[in-house]
């Protein structure tokens, strides 16, 4: 399959978005108030762009999810655009991390399998580092709702600070680079709900502009965080452990 430049623009927004749903604890860890849970991360991209709407069709809703189990993480994404997938993996117990990576299209695919010594305090940070950017909580709009029904509360937030926009765009700026697109970043608003005092929900939906080859095309992302606190975690190396080449930390948390 020839990839156009339109679909290969969709391509790199949806591995964007892989890493962009590894970040799952937005404001900080303390509104999960547990070392044990599993978040779902789902992404949907949206468009009113009539260039643009039978690529994004084609995108779907790629899922990642996030397990956590004290210091152990393991976190696994997928996507499929037509005939083209993606996969991409990590999983973090006993002090080291494994990183899987897979692309196909069509009958041809590439895989890449590493792994690196990482300390207990550097996995603190490695959801952080794999969505590099995407760290976004209520304190960074200057606009908020909120809504107290029984047990649930809900927050509603608009008009994001410039330093979080300057971060969310350099971030899509630096990822869309490879397809020679230029982004700006129209507008961001955010959502949270909480269920006795933890969080239980979010979303985070992003508007942007995209330039490529003289054409500008219109794009939403909308990240949707689900938790769930009783599910059973079970996080082990990888079976195949033995065919993971070792590098540094910094080679998969780049």
């Amino acid at each position: 399959m020839k990839m156009t430049r339109l679909t290969a623009l969709v391509c790199c927004l949806v591995m964007l978005c892989l890493c962009f749903a590894s970040c799952v604890t937005p404001g900080g860890t303390d509104q999960l108030q547990t070392d044990r849970y599993v978040a779902t991360v789902t992404t949907k991209l949206a468009t009113n762009d009539a260039k643009m709407k039978d690529v994004v069709l084609a995108a779907g809703a790629p899922v990642t999810t996030v397990m956590v189990d004290g210091d152990n993480l393991k976190i696994a994404s997928e996507a499929k655009i037509n005939d083209i997938s993606m996969n991409n993996g990590y999983v973090y117990v006993d002090g080291v991390l494994y990183h899987s990576k897979q692309i196909a299209v069509s009958d041809k695919s590439v895989s890449s399998y590493t792994k690196a010594d990482m300390s207990a305090d550097q996995s603190k940070t490695l959801i952080s580092s794999v969505g590099s950017g995407a760290d976004i909580s209520r304190s960074d709009f200057a606009a908020m709702d909120k809504i107290t029904s029984g047990n649930t509360e809900s927050y509603s937030c608009s008009m994001i600070t410039d330093e979080a926009r300057l971060s969310l765009c350099s971030v899509f700026a630096d990822k869309l680079a490879i397809s020679s697109a230029s982004v700006t970043l129209e507008d961001v608003t955010y959502s949270e709900d909480y269920t006795d005092g933890r969080i239980s929900s979010s979303v985070l939906s992003c508007n942007f502009i995209i330039n490529m080859d003289g054409v500008e095309y219109s794009v939403t992302m909308h990240t949707y965080y689900s938790y769930d606190y009783n599910a059973e975690v079970s996080i082990s190396a990888p079976a195949d452990a033995d065919k993971y080449n070792k590098v540094s930390i910094d080679e998969i948390l780049k």
